[in-house]
Protein backbone atom coordinates (compact mmCIF):
# COMPACT_ATOMS: atom_id res chain seq x y z
CA UNK A 1 0.00 0.00 0.00
CA UNK A 2 1.03 3.71 -0.92
CA UNK A 3 1.83 5.53 1.90
CA UNK A 4 -0.56 9.00 2.42
CA UNK A 5 0.23 11.71 0.03
CA UNK A 6 2.37 14.38 1.83
CA UNK A 7 0.96 17.96 1.19
CA UNK A 8 4.29 20.16 1.67
CA UNK A 9 8.04 20.13 1.69
CA UNK A 10 9.43 18.07 2.54
CA UNK A 11 7.87 15.53 0.07
CA UNK A 12 8.73 12.22 0.12
CA UNK A 13 10.92 12.66 -3.67
CA UNK A 14 13.53 14.70 -1.53
CA UNK A 15 13.53 12.23 1.52
CA UNK A 16 14.44 9.45 -0.92
CA UNK A 17 17.06 11.66 -2.47
CA UNK A 18 18.50 12.25 0.89
CA UNK A 19 18.23 8.53 1.92
CA UNK A 20 21.01 7.37 -1.51
CA UNK A 21 23.91 7.26 0.31
CA UNK A 22 22.61 5.47 3.20
CA UNK A 23 21.31 2.82 0.94
CA UNK A 24 23.86 2.50 -1.74
CA UNK A 25 26.49 1.62 0.89
CA UNK A 26 24.48 -1.10 2.50
CA UNK A 27 24.10 -2.37 -1.14
CA UNK A 28 27.40 -2.11 -1.77
CA UNK A 29 28.26 -4.62 1.68
CA UNK A 30 25.32 -6.60 1.11
CA UNK A 31 26.89 -10.59 0.86
CA UNK A 32 23.88 -12.02 -0.98
CA UNK A 33 23.55 -9.19 -3.06
CA UNK A 34 27.58 -9.66 -4.08
CA UNK A 35 27.58 -13.40 -4.52
CA UNK A 36 24.63 -13.06 -7.08
CA UNK A 37 26.21 -10.60 -9.04
CA UNK A 38 29.63 -13.19 -8.93
CA UNK A 39 27.06 -16.02 -10.23
CA UNK A 40 26.11 -13.38 -13.53
CA UNK A 41 29.27 -12.81 -13.94
CA UNK A 42 30.30 -15.86 -14.79
CA UNK A 43 27.35 -16.33 -17.17
CA UNK A 44 28.91 -13.45 -18.77
CA UNK A 45 32.15 -14.84 -19.62
CA UNK A 46 30.33 -17.70 -22.08
CA UNK A 47 27.79 -15.26 -23.46
CA UNK A 48 28.66 -13.29 -26.74
CA UNK A 49 26.02 -10.10 -25.77
CA UNK A 50 24.91 -9.09 -22.49
CA UNK A 51 21.33 -7.11 -22.99
CA UNK A 52 20.36 -4.73 -20.21
CA UNK A 53 16.56 -3.78 -20.88
CA UNK A 54 13.58 -1.69 -19.10
CA UNK A 55 11.04 1.07 -19.47
CA UNK A 56 11.29 4.46 -18.02
CA UNK A 57 13.54 5.20 -15.48
CA UNK A 58 15.11 1.55 -15.62
CA UNK A 59 15.61 2.46 -19.36
CA UNK A 60 17.98 5.11 -18.50
CA UNK A 61 19.38 2.67 -15.56
CA UNK A 62 20.58 0.36 -18.82
CA UNK A 63 22.01 3.26 -20.85
CA UNK A 64 24.03 4.21 -17.69
CA UNK A 65 25.08 1.00 -17.53
CA UNK A 66 25.87 0.70 -21.51
CA UNK A 67 28.15 3.80 -20.51
CA UNK A 68 29.83 2.34 -17.53
CA UNK A 69 30.51 -0.69 -19.53
CA UNK A 70 31.77 1.15 -22.06
CA UNK A 71 34.06 3.18 -19.81
CA UNK A 72 35.64 -0.12 -17.99
CA UNK A 73 35.69 -2.35 -21.37
CA UNK A 74 36.04 -0.11 -24.48
CA UNK A 75 34.24 -2.13 -26.45
CA UNK A 76 35.94 -5.42 -25.67
CA UNK A 77 32.41 -6.83 -24.35
CA UNK A 78 29.06 -6.62 -26.51
CA UNK A 79 27.29 -4.73 -24.11
CA UNK A 80 23.97 -2.80 -24.94
CA UNK A 81 21.04 -1.25 -23.96
CA UNK A 82 17.92 -1.84 -25.82
CA UNK A 83 14.18 -0.59 -24.46
CA UNK A 84 11.91 -3.72 -23.42
CA UNK A 85 9.84 -2.77 -26.17
CA UNK A 86 12.52 -2.72 -28.55
CA UNK A 87 14.18 -6.22 -27.71
CA UNK A 88 10.56 -8.12 -27.58
CA UNK A 89 9.60 -6.84 -31.39
CA UNK A 90 12.71 -5.85 -32.91
CA UNK A 91 15.81 -8.89 -31.62
CA UNK A 92 16.58 -11.85 -32.39
CA UNK A 93 17.66 -13.75 -29.12
CA UNK A 94 19.70 -17.22 -28.44
CA UNK A 95 21.59 -19.29 -25.98
CA UNK A 96 24.37 -17.06 -26.79
CA UNK A 97 22.67 -14.02 -25.11
CA UNK A 98 22.57 -12.63 -21.55
CA UNK A 99 19.35 -10.43 -21.01
CA UNK A 100 19.35 -8.40 -17.61
CA UNK A 101 16.10 -6.78 -16.91
CA UNK A 102 15.54 -3.76 -14.62
CA UNK A 103 12.30 -3.17 -12.97
CA UNK A 104 11.67 -1.79 -9.36
CA UNK A 105 8.54 -2.39 -8.81
CA UNK A 106 9.52 -6.18 -10.73
CA UNK A 107 5.98 -6.32 -12.74
CA UNK A 108 6.95 -4.33 -15.42
CA UNK A 109 4.98 -5.63 -18.23
CA UNK A 110 6.65 -4.97 -21.27
CA UNK A 111 9.89 -5.93 -19.42
CA UNK A 112 8.32 -8.95 -17.94
CA UNK A 113 7.39 -9.76 -21.40
CA UNK A 114 10.77 -9.37 -23.07
CA UNK A 115 12.15 -11.68 -20.51
CA UNK A 116 9.73 -14.43 -21.08
CA UNK A 117 10.59 -13.99 -25.03
CA UNK A 118 14.15 -13.94 -24.24
CA UNK A 119 13.96 -16.79 -21.94
CA UNK A 120 11.89 -19.18 -24.45
CA UNK A 121 14.64 -17.95 -26.82
CA UNK A 122 17.35 -20.26 -24.75
CA UNK A 123 19.02 -16.73 -23.19
CA UNK A 124 19.85 -16.74 -19.63
CA UNK A 125 18.07 -14.11 -18.32
CA UNK A 126 18.71 -12.02 -14.72
CA UNK A 127 16.57 -9.27 -12.96
CA UNK A 128 17.56 -5.88 -10.93
CA UNK A 129 14.51 -5.32 -8.64
CA UNK A 130 13.24 -3.85 -5.44
CA UNK A 131 11.27 -6.75 -4.46
CA UNK A 132 12.93 -9.85 -3.71
CA UNK A 133 9.79 -12.01 -4.48
CA UNK A 134 7.32 -10.21 -7.48
CA UNK A 135 6.60 -11.72 -10.76
CA UNK A 136 10.12 -10.18 -12.13
CA UNK A 137 11.60 -13.04 -9.86
CA UNK A 138 9.53 -15.69 -11.72
CA UNK A 139 11.33 -14.88 -15.44
CA UNK A 140 14.80 -14.76 -14.20
CA UNK A 141 17.72 -17.27 -13.55
CA UNK A 142 19.17 -14.75 -11.35
CA UNK A 143 17.72 -12.04 -9.15
CA UNK A 144 19.41 -9.47 -7.74
CA UNK A 145 17.30 -7.26 -4.88
CA UNK A 146 18.79 -3.49 -4.70
CA UNK A 147 16.98 -3.38 -0.87
CA UNK A 148 14.81 -0.69 -1.11
CA UNK A 149 11.11 -1.90 -2.13
CA UNK A 150 8.68 1.02 -0.95
CA UNK A 151 9.55 3.43 -2.84
CA UNK A 152 6.84 6.56 -1.96
CA UNK A 153 7.70 8.89 -4.55
CA UNK A 154 6.69 7.88 -8.02
CA UNK A 155 9.66 9.83 -9.30
CA UNK A 156 11.91 7.14 -8.83
CA UNK A 157 15.42 8.49 -7.47
CA UNK A 158 16.47 6.02 -5.37
CA UNK A 159 15.64 2.64 -7.31
CA UNK A 160 17.62 4.48 -10.40
CA UNK A 161 20.98 5.13 -8.16
CA UNK A 162 20.61 1.95 -6.46
CA UNK A 163 20.07 -0.22 -10.23
CA UNK A 164 22.46 1.46 -11.56
CA UNK A 165 25.14 0.74 -8.95
CA UNK A 166 24.10 -3.51 -9.41
CA UNK A 167 25.22 -2.40 -12.75
CA UNK A 168 28.22 -0.74 -11.80
CA UNK A 169 29.13 -3.59 -9.23
CA UNK A 170 28.54 -6.25 -11.66
CA UNK A 171 30.87 -4.24 -14.75
CA UNK A 172 33.30 -2.82 -12.52
CA UNK A 173 33.83 -4.37 -8.81
CA UNK A 174 37.79 -5.91 -9.97
CA UNK A 175 38.60 -3.20 -11.49
CA UNK A 176 36.96 -0.22 -9.41
CA UNK A 177 36.83 -1.63 -6.37
CA UNK A 178 39.00 1.42 -4.41
CA UNK A 179 36.59 3.69 -6.34
CA UNK A 180 33.25 2.35 -5.26
CA UNK A 181 34.15 2.43 -1.90
CA UNK A 182 34.85 6.06 -1.95
CA UNK A 183 30.66 6.68 -3.66
CA UNK A 184 28.80 6.80 -0.03
CA UNK A 185 30.62 10.29 0.80
CA UNK A 186 30.71 11.20 -3.18
CA UNK A 187 27.05 10.96 -2.84
CA UNK A 188 27.20 12.87 0.62
CA UNK A 189 29.01 15.28 -0.87
CA UNK A 190 26.23 16.35 -3.90
CA UNK A 191 24.06 16.63 -0.65
CA UNK A 192 25.75 19.12 0.14
CA UNK A 193 25.16 21.30 -3.00
CA UNK A 194 21.10 21.56 -1.81
CA UNK A 195 21.24 24.86 -0.50
CA UNK A 196 23.05 26.31 -3.41
CA UNK A 197 20.36 24.40 -6.11
CA UNK A 198 17.42 25.62 -3.66
CA UNK A 199 18.52 29.15 -3.85
CA UNK A 200 19.46 28.62 -8.20
CA UNK A 201 15.44 27.37 -8.53
CA UNK A 202 14.28 30.14 -7.10
CA UNK A 203 16.24 32.73 -9.96
CA UNK A 204 15.00 30.10 -12.74
CA UNK A 205 11.47 31.86 -12.47
CA UNK A 206 8.05 29.52 -13.59
CA UNK A 207 8.11 30.92 -17.20
CA UNK A 208 10.86 28.28 -17.99
CA UNK A 209 8.53 26.29 -19.54
CA UNK A 210 11.34 24.26 -21.98
CA UNK A 211 14.62 22.28 -20.25
CA UNK A 212 17.38 20.91 -22.70
CA UNK A 213 19.75 18.57 -19.87
CA UNK A 214 23.24 18.03 -22.55
CA UNK A 215 25.56 15.26 -21.39
CA UNK A 216 28.05 13.37 -22.98
CA UNK A 217 29.65 9.87 -22.35
CA UNK A 218 28.58 8.67 -18.92
CA UNK A 219 26.48 11.52 -18.27
CA UNK A 220 24.76 11.45 -21.73
CA UNK A 221 21.84 8.48 -19.96
CA UNK A 222 21.61 11.15 -16.92
CA UNK A 223 20.70 14.10 -18.90
CA UNK A 224 17.74 11.97 -20.00
CA UNK A 225 16.91 10.39 -16.80
CA UNK A 226 16.97 14.35 -16.06
CA UNK A 227 14.94 15.13 -18.81
CA UNK A 228 11.93 12.64 -17.65
CA UNK A 229 11.98 13.67 -14.14
CA UNK A 230 11.77 17.23 -15.57
CA UNK A 231 8.74 16.34 -17.27
CA UNK A 232 7.40 13.27 -14.36
CA UNK A 233 7.48 16.43 -11.14
CA UNK A 234 6.96 19.64 -12.77
CA UNK A 235 4.77 18.32 -16.16
CA UNK A 236 7.44 20.27 -18.66
CA UNK A 237 8.48 19.82 -21.74
CA UNK A 238 12.09 18.46 -21.78
CA UNK A 239 14.59 16.36 -23.29
CA UNK A 240 18.18 14.95 -22.69
CA UNK A 241 20.56 14.87 -25.58
CA UNK A 242 24.57 14.91 -26.09
CA UNK A 243 26.19 18.50 -26.19
CA UNK A 244 26.39 18.82 -29.86
CA UNK A 245 23.34 17.73 -31.00
CA UNK A 246 22.17 20.91 -29.12
CA UNK A 247 23.93 22.90 -31.40
CA UNK A 248 22.34 21.11 -34.58
CA UNK A 249 18.85 22.19 -34.24
CA UNK A 250 17.28 21.88 -31.22
CA UNK A 251 19.35 25.60 -30.46
CA UNK A 252 16.45 27.08 -32.68
CA UNK A 253 13.46 25.70 -30.17
CA UNK A 254 15.40 27.76 -27.26
CA UNK A 255 14.35 30.95 -26.42
CA UNK A 256 14.27 33.38 -22.90
CA UNK A 257 11.80 30.36 -21.70
CA UNK A 258 14.31 27.80 -22.23
CA UNK A 259 16.81 25.89 -19.66
CA UNK A 260 19.76 24.31 -21.28
CA UNK A 261 21.79 22.49 -18.46
CA UNK A 262 25.17 21.16 -19.08
CA UNK A 263 25.77 18.09 -17.46
CA UNK A 264 29.95 17.95 -16.40
CA UNK A 265 31.32 18.10 -19.76
CA UNK A 266 34.91 16.60 -20.39
CA UNK A 267 38.16 18.76 -20.48
CA UNK A 268 38.20 18.32 -23.87
CA UNK A 269 35.42 19.82 -24.97
CA UNK A 270 35.89 22.86 -23.12
CA UNK A 271 35.94 25.25 -25.84
CA UNK A 272 32.78 24.02 -27.67
CA UNK A 273 30.88 24.34 -24.10
CA UNK A 274 31.92 28.16 -24.48
CA UNK A 275 30.64 28.69 -27.42
CA UNK A 276 27.08 26.16 -26.77
CA UNK A 277 26.51 28.99 -23.82
CA UNK A 278 27.50 31.62 -25.76
CA UNK A 279 24.82 30.45 -28.53
CA UNK A 280 22.06 29.55 -25.79
CA UNK A 281 22.26 33.40 -24.29
CA UNK A 282 22.42 34.90 -27.55
CA UNK A 283 19.02 33.77 -28.24
CA UNK A 284 17.79 34.96 -24.63
CA UNK A 285 17.63 31.40 -22.95
CA UNK A 286 18.89 30.65 -19.67
CA UNK A 287 21.97 27.88 -18.94
CA UNK A 288 23.75 26.28 -16.01
CA UNK A 289 26.52 24.08 -16.23
CA UNK A 290 27.27 21.71 -14.07
CA UNK A 291 31.16 20.60 -13.53
CA UNK A 292 33.70 18.97 -11.39
CA UNK A 293 36.38 20.87 -12.74
CA UNK A 294 35.37 24.73 -12.63
CA UNK A 295 38.38 25.95 -12.92
CA UNK A 296 39.01 25.20 -16.37
CA UNK A 297 35.61 27.77 -17.02
CA UNK A 298 36.93 30.83 -14.58
CA UNK A 299 34.99 33.38 -16.48
CA UNK A 300 31.57 30.96 -16.32
CA UNK A 301 29.54 30.60 -13.12
CA UNK A 302 29.35 27.04 -12.62
CA UNK A 303 28.10 24.54 -10.16
CA UNK A 304 30.80 22.57 -8.62
CA UNK A 305 30.13 18.64 -8.87
CA UNK A 306 32.04 16.10 -6.46
CA UNK A 307 35.36 15.08 -8.79
CA UNK A 308 34.96 11.39 -9.56
CA UNK A 309 35.82 8.80 -12.18
CA UNK A 310 33.91 8.60 -15.43
CA UNK A 311 31.72 5.31 -14.35
CA UNK A 312 31.05 7.01 -11.00
CA UNK A 313 29.59 9.97 -12.62
CA UNK A 314 25.23 8.43 -13.38
CA UNK A 315 24.93 7.90 -9.57
CA UNK A 316 27.04 10.67 -8.01
CA UNK A 317 25.83 13.41 -10.65
CA UNK A 318 22.22 12.23 -10.29
CA UNK A 319 21.82 13.77 -6.92
CA UNK A 320 22.24 17.45 -7.86
CA UNK A 321 19.69 16.61 -10.96
CA UNK A 322 17.30 15.18 -9.06
CA UNK A 323 17.27 18.23 -6.49
CA UNK A 324 16.68 20.85 -9.75
CA UNK A 325 13.26 18.66 -10.63
CA UNK A 326 12.39 18.68 -6.74
CA UNK A 327 12.91 22.13 -6.44
CA UNK A 328 11.76 22.87 -10.54
CA UNK A 329 8.38 21.18 -9.14
CA UNK A 330 7.71 22.46 -5.82
CA UNK A 331 8.42 26.57 -6.78
CA UNK A 332 5.35 25.54 -8.91
CA UNK A 333 3.20 24.76 -6.00
CA UNK A 334 3.38 21.07 -7.56
CA UNK A 335 3.93 17.67 -5.17
CA UNK A 336 6.70 15.97 -7.27
CA UNK A 337 5.34 12.23 -5.59
CA UNK A 338 2.27 12.24 -7.48
CA UNK A 339 3.56 12.42 -11.54
CA UNK A 340 -0.70 13.19 -11.98
CA UNK A 341 -1.90 9.98 -10.31
CA UNK A 342 -3.94 12.64 -7.93
CA UNK A 343 -5.72 13.43 -11.08
CA UNK A 344 -8.62 11.53 -12.36
CA UNK A 345 -7.77 11.64 -15.95
CA UNK A 346 -4.53 10.81 -15.84
CA UNK A 347 -5.24 7.75 -13.19
CA UNK A 348 -7.58 6.81 -15.89
CA UNK A 349 -5.34 6.96 -18.47
CA UNK A 350 -3.26 5.01 -17.11
CA UNK A 351 -4.96 2.29 -16.13
CA UNK A 352 -5.70 1.91 -19.78
CA UNK A 353 -2.22 0.05 -20.46
CA UNK A 354 -0.69 -2.31 -18.26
Amino acid sequence: MRAKSRESHPYYMYEEIRLQPDYIEKLLQNIEVATVLEWIAEEMESKQRILLTGCGTSQYVCLAGESIAHEIYQGKKDIQAVSSFELLHHWELGESDLVIGVSHSGKTHMTLQALDVARSKGATTAGICGFSDSLLKEKVDYLVDTGYPYEKSLAHTISYTLSTTVLLLLFGKNLLSGSMESLPDLLRQALDLDEQLLDQSKGIGNEVNNWIFAGSGCTLPLAMEASLKIAETSYLFSMGLDLEQLLHGHLVMCDRKSLVVMIDPPNSSRDRVKEAIQAVKAVDAQTILLTSKPHIYEEISAVALPLCISPLKPIVHAIPIQLMAYYSAVNRGLNPDLIRRDQEKYRKARQLYV
